[in-house]
């Protein structure tokens, strides 16, 4: 009877693990639906029911890609995760789940860090806030041309990345710049560039494609022009999104 109980119990276990990985396809699915909806600032929480304690693989979990949704399974460690963020983009939008109820849908999975800017504004408009999924924040560098440099947990081709102009002063808008990539943050190769863009609004975000790019873990925005301040450049995000994922 033990015995049974026991069987029963592993069963009713392996159903919960399945139908959780079941429901976070499902949800990463109705986002990406909701990114073609153009309902691309829906705010609502959607997160995992796992908490990233099984190691599976994109097959695993039953996710295929298709021609307008693609899914990317990245965890923290191919041996012993202990967190894992799934990735849902179509139509130019990404969206991603980690195993935390309180980060957003919106934004990529890869994990930047390691970031230096040429200038900015301490405490609360510094380069770090670039890059924390909130575009009420800025980076703010009082000149009139600024970089900022990042890396990522891992090496990634970059297929495209977006920039999001801050809450005031759209004269101080980046107007043109110079994406770059670096193996040791010395020699920096060129793999986008952009002139005369103009933001059309405050918090507004730009996305640009970029084709053919190798890959790095060190990569530099170089503004080299702002929208006509003789005095400072601010952005408030910087998001990028890449092709190479861990336990693909």
């Amino acid at each position: 009877m033990e015995l049974l109980i026991v069987i029963a119990v592993i069963g009713l276990l392996a159903t919960i693990s399945i139908v959780a990985y079941s429901n976070v396809q499902s949800k990463a699915r109705a986002s990406a639906l909701q990114a073609n909806l153009n309902q691309i600032y829906k705010k609502a929480q959607v997160f995992s029911l796992t908490e990233g304690r099984y190691p599976a693989t994109l097959s695993e979990i039953g996710i295929n890609n298709s021609s307008s949704i693609t899914y990317q399974y990245q965890p923290n460690s191919t041996t012993a995760p202990t967190s894992y963020c799934l990735q849902a983009s179509t139509g130019g939008v990404i969206y991603k789940i980690l195993n935390s109820a309180s980060n957003p849908v919106e934004g990529t999975c890869s994990v930047i860090g390691g970031i230096i800017a040429s200038a900015e504004n301490p405490p609360g408009e510094t380069g770090l806030k670039a890059f924390d999924n909130s575009v009420s924040t800025k980076w703010l560098a009082f000149s009139v041309t600024a970089w900022i440099e990042f890396s990522t947990t891992e090496p990634i081709t970059i297929t495209a990345y977006s920039i999001s102009s801050a809450n005031d002063e759209p004269n101080r808008d980046p107007r043109s710049w110079t994406l770059s990539g670096s193996h040791d943050r010395i020699s920096w190769t060129t793999i986008d560039s952009r002139s005369n863009i103009t933001f059309a609004s405050r918090h507004q975000t730009l996305s640009f494609n970029v084709t053919g790019a190798p890959s790095y873990q060190n990569y530099r925005l170089s503004i080299t022009q702002n929208n006509g301040s003789g005095a400072s450049t601010q952005l408030s995000e910087i998001a990028v999104s890449g092709a190479t994922i861990i336990n693909n």
